[in-house]
Parts: C-alpha cells; sequence; structure tokens
C-alpha cells in the first residue's frame, strides 16, 4: 500500500514496523496513550517503580512474606500506677495499632519498671487486654514484706502474640491491682532516692 498524506492531516499505508527505529521520542506520543494493555507482562522492572501507595497493597501476601513485620508502634510512660484494692485498675500503659489485613496477629511486648508492694506480704498483680478482654495474665509479684517494710523488685517484662483477625483499630492495655484490700502495690514508683523508670509498650503487626 502506499503511503498517502491526506490533507486533513493524516497519514495512511504506514505499516507496523514501517518507521524506522528511534523515530519516535516522547513527545510524539499523545497524553495518557499508553495503556496497561499495551505494556508487556514482566518487562517492568524494580528500578522502574519509585513508589506504591499502602492502599494498593490489597489480597493476601506474596509466598514467601509470611512472618513479616508490616509496623511497629511504640509507648512509654513514667505515670506512677499504684493499687491497694484487689480490683483490676487501668494504667497509662496502652496502645492501639490498626492491623493491614484481618489474617496478622500482633506481637505485644511489655516492660512495667520500678515496681514494688509493700505492707502486709501484698503482691502486684498485671494483666494485658485487648479492649476489654483479658487475653494474657502478666505476673504476680511481691515480697515477704512486713506491715511496714516495701520491697522493691525492679522492672518486670512480658510479651504475647495475639490474634486480633480484625482490621479496625485494636487498644492495648496493662490493668493492675494489689492482692490485698488493705495493702500497696504498684509500678513507676519511687524509690528510697527518688529514682523511677519508664513502663513500655511495643506492639509488632506481623503478617501472615
Amino acid at each position: 500500500m502506499p503511503i498517502v498524506i491526506n490533507g486533513s492531516g493524516t497519514i495512511t499505508g504506514v505499516s507496523t514496523g514501517g518507521l524506522p527505529d528511534g523515530c519516535v521520542d516522547a513527545d510524539t506520543l499523545a497524553g495518557n496513550a499508553v495503556t496497561s494493555a499495551k505494556i508487556l507482562d514482566g518487562t517492568i522492572a524494580n528500578g522502574d517503580v519509585n513508589d506504591l501507595a499502602a492502599s494498593k497493597l490489597t489480597g493476601s501476601l506474596p509466598a514467601g512474606m509470611g512472618g513479616k513485620i508490616l509496623q511497629v508502634v511504640n509507648m512509654k510512660t513514667s505515670s506512677e500506677f499504684i493499687s491497694s484494692s484487689s480490683t483490676w485498675a487501668d494504667s497509662n500503659v496502652t496502645l492501639s495499632i490498626t492491623p493491614s489485613a484481618t489474617s496478622s496477629k500482633v506481637l505485644i511486648l511489655v516492660t512495667l519498671a520500678s515496681c514494688g508492694a509493700w505492707a502486709n506480704d501484698t503482691h502486684l498483680r498485671a494483666r494485658l487486654l485487648r479492649g476489654s478482654t483479658e487475653i494474657h495474665f502478666l505476673e504476680s509479684l511481691g515480697g515477704d514484706t512486713d506491715s511496714s517494710a516495701k520491697n522493691y523488685f525492679g522492672s518486670v517484662s512480658g510479651s504475647y502474640l495475639d490474634s486480633p483477625s480484625t482490621t479496625s483499630s485494636t487498644t492495648y492495655k496493662i490493668q493492675g491491682s494489689s492482692v490485698l484490700n488493705v495493702s500497696y502495690a504498684a509500678f513507676n514508683r519511687d524509690n528510697s532516692l527518688g529514682d523511677r523508670g519508664f513502663s513500655s509498650m511495643t506492639l509488632m503487626e506481623i503478617g501472615s
């Protein structure tokens, strides 16, 4: 077929591959002319991908990605928790995370600092909750004290792997109590030198 330059501004008769190599540059292509249908599968290299929005990461993770840490959040506080009651009470050790998939697990790491108990052989109790549900009993520690002595036993640490099965914001918190209603137990408590540690919580989302 002969090549015809029409008066309407079009050219006909050019066969596929008829133009010399290298004669079409980026400016020659019309805006939005290249669609996914024109891109050969497997031809885009990793180096050509500059960024990927988190909203595009949907569905199941590719094989081999299980067990990857997807996000980490952390908090710490020196706010004192003290109890003279056997009734559970909220502390300021609390943190929220929003899992990216219902199949994700959440690894909870907790450290309670400057723990102590005094009077009548009491114990400090601590438990971990997801929302209002107890999921792990963290510790029950104390000392053989008399009616006035104080016993400081340093830091208490614990961990728990949870399966919240949600993509909604999920709150974890520590509650504490004293074993005896007339005795005291605490963490983030000043010692005799006025020293006080920081309690902390770290949440890690683990991909399935």
